[in-house]
């Protein structure tokens, strides 16, 4: 997958600008300020619908106007797909309008999965060293992309579950209704665990080779997940209990996911720079599962990514993603290895404004 070109009225700083991409590496640069973050914002909110940067995508909105619009041209580049799609998004008064190849989107789950991009920066140490619902969240980011079903069943999941506590809340519910609601959250929970249970199998038997591979260093890593027990959501006593507590003590949204090496939980034991390298691992692994079950290779967007890996491993890093369309940011182009930069697309912004037109 690759984006061929980006336009974006009012969305932060950029009153009006369209850039272009070439197929390779991307390289923005810029001053902190100057937009290179935004512009990778733009293309993640394109394919998710969400901003990496904010939970209020009301805040992209320049802040002289009321409307941000975004639009981008996206191409799968190979297989039966292999035509240029254009993806609209209009954000006004709190309200998304969609557009794919100048149709109207009825709801985002009918885009989501299809457009796939990535994106790392600081964050990362985050997916390592942060409470388990980063890690859930990383593994809802995959499996939305890698299995159609996935997304679809994680909204009606979410769906129950919410209609679930407000009842257990306010107590205005019949048993046979709390039942019903149980019965549903199981069957939608299996279903999603089944399918984290098989990916986080797929991680686990490429981390430690790719660890080796970019790092050189041998190690024990292993992804573990422990499942909440989505079978007491069916028992009685455990059902009397929740309405005691006013709220649902078992699902796949309490699912447990931990990073060992060895016997050593990283979540408590890592150095920020240890947890940045395995989180990168663990996007990488992301980007080869995206490709191996969709037939495409997800778009890179790589952030401040000069700042915190020294020059050998961003090297092997780079050449490991050689084959994937890349779109990184720097504050000096000085940090750009020659051998990238002789056949990248040096995009340049001064002010809210480029110099890729």
């Amino acid at each position: 997958m690759i984006i061929e070109s980006l336009l974006l009225q009012n969305f932060r700083r950029f009153k009006e600008e369209r850039f272009n991409f070439d197929s390779g590496f991307n390289i923005i640069i810029g001053k902190n300020g100057s937009g290179k973050t935004t512009l990778l914002e733009a293309i993640y909110l394109l394919s998710t619908g969400k901003s990496f940067v904010t939970n209020a995508v009301q805040n992209c909105v320049n802040v002289n106007d009321d409307y941000f619009f975004i639009e981008g041209i996206f191409n799968k580049v190979s297989g039966a797909d292999a035509n240029p799609n254009t993806l609209s998004i209009l954000f006004s008064r709190d309200k998304k309008i969609v557009h794919l190849n100048k149709r109207k989107v009825k709801a985002l789950s009918e885009i989501i999965g299809k457009f796939p991009v990535i994106v790392t920066d600081y964050a990362l140490v985050e997916l390592v060293k942060d409470g388990p619902s980063k890690r859930r969240d990383f593994i809802n980011h995959v499996l939305t992309f890698t299995d159609e079903d996935y997304y679809k069943n994680v909204l009606r999941y979410y769906s129950f579950l919410e209609r679930r506590n407000e009842y257990l809340k306010n107590g205005n519910f019949t048993m046979d209704l709390l039942i019903f609601l149980s019965q549903e959250i199981y069957d939608y929970g299996r279903k999603i665990r089944e399918k984290r249970e098989k990916i986080i199998n797929d991680f686990n038997e490429r981390i430690r080779n790719i660890f080796y591979t970019i790092f050189e260093k041998e190690s024990n890593l292993t992804i573990i997940y422990r499942p909440s027990k989505l079978e007491k959501l069916l028992d009685t006593d455990s059902l009397t209990d929740e309405v005691n507590k006013k709220r649902t003590l078992y699902g796949i949204h309490l699912d447990e996911i931990e990073i060992f090496d060895g016997e050593i939980n990283l979540r408590e034991f890592a150095s920020l720079g240890e947890a940045y390298s395995i989180g990168f691992i663990l996007k990488l692994i992301e980007s080869e599962l995206i490709e191996r079950y969709k037939g495409t290779a997800p778009i890179l967007l790589l952030d401040d990514f000069f700042s915190h890996l020294d020059e050998v491993k961003r090297d092997k890093i780079l050449n490991y993603i050689k084959n994937n369309q890349v779109i990184l940011t720097s504050v000096s182009i000085d940090d750009v290895s020659k051998k990238i930069l002789d056949s990248a697309n040096i995009i340049t912004l001064e002010n809210g404004s480029n110099g890729n037109n």
